[in-house]
């Protein structure tokens, strides 16, 4: 148990709280166990059992986000909303960086757009900083697209391999073993992000990685006239430390999604 980092811990959710209560953020609490969540094909869930007198038994999960709850709280009251949430997430790696349970900071801002979020997390950042936070975790964030981060660091042009037969000739050539199964865009795409790109993002400051490519499932909105969506994430010292996008609202879509 290391002391110094609970209370490092601790100083930092009161700055990061405080900093929310300024800016007319309405601290939310809201439920771990759900019988119902988003489905997200790449994360695994815990599942428990309900068993009740009256209500006999149900299948409940541990929730690995509380986006949906959260966006009910918005959809309710048109706040901007956050909360320091404990979530979970089976199958994952168990080190450093990931564990099955972890404590996530979710918050939504209303009336801006993703773009506008950039700079809300950079004050976040700048403004809650205790005096031991080393510069490469400091604002100004970096900015590069997910396209200009793959022809820099694995010499791949998204633009041109935008169909399964052309990413797999690519991360052929890259020396990169592929499954003889057929397997998704995505999940090649993610064989050379994982490889060859993340591991050789700039770490001198934190990095906004954005415009990621239409055929990794999530629903942000489509740039217009592009094969990329209105999405970001940001990384620091190589690990992903949170993610954004613009919420799709056209019905049609959603539905397809679902």
């Amino acid at each position: 148990m290391d002391i110094r980092a609970i209370e490092s811990r601790s100083q930092l959710m009161k700055a990061m709280r405080n900093w929310f209560s300024h800016h007319d953020y309405l601290e939310v609490d809201t439920p771990i166990v759900s019988a119902d969540l988003i489905p997200e094909p790449t994360i695994q869930n815990f599942s428990t059992r309900l068993i009740s007198e009256f209500l006999g038994e149900k299948e409940l999960y541990l929730v690995p986000s509380p986006e949906v709850f959260m966006k009910k709280i918005i959809a309710a009251t048109h706040r901007s909303v956050y909360q320091f949430s404990h979530c979970f997430r089976n199958s994952e790696q168990i080190g450093d960086y990931h564990n099955p349970e972890f404590t996530m900071l979710e918050y939504y801002t209303v009336d801006v757009d993703e773009q506008d979020s950039i700079e809300i997390t950079e004050r976040l950042f700048a403004q809650t900083a205790l005096p031991s936070t080393v510069d490469s975790l400091l604002p100004p964030f970096r900015r590069m697209t997910v396209a200009e981060a793959c022809k820099r660091y694995a010499g791949v042009d998204l633009d041109a391999v935008q169909s399964m037969n052309k990413i797999r000739e690519a991360a052929i050539s890259l020396g990169l073993q592929l499954p003889s199964a057929p397997e998704r865009w995505e999940d090649t795409f993610n064989r050379i992000f994982l490889n060859f790109v993340e591991p050789n993002l700039p770490q001198d400051k934190p990095l906004v990685l954005e415009d990621y490519p239409v055929q990794i499932e999530c629903l942000a909105k489509r740039k217009e006239n592009s094969p990329y969506k209105r999405r970001w994430e940001l990384y620091a010292h190589n690990v992903e430390l949170a993610n954004c996008y613009a919420e799709e609202t056209d019905a049609t879509v959603i539905r397809q999604y679902y």
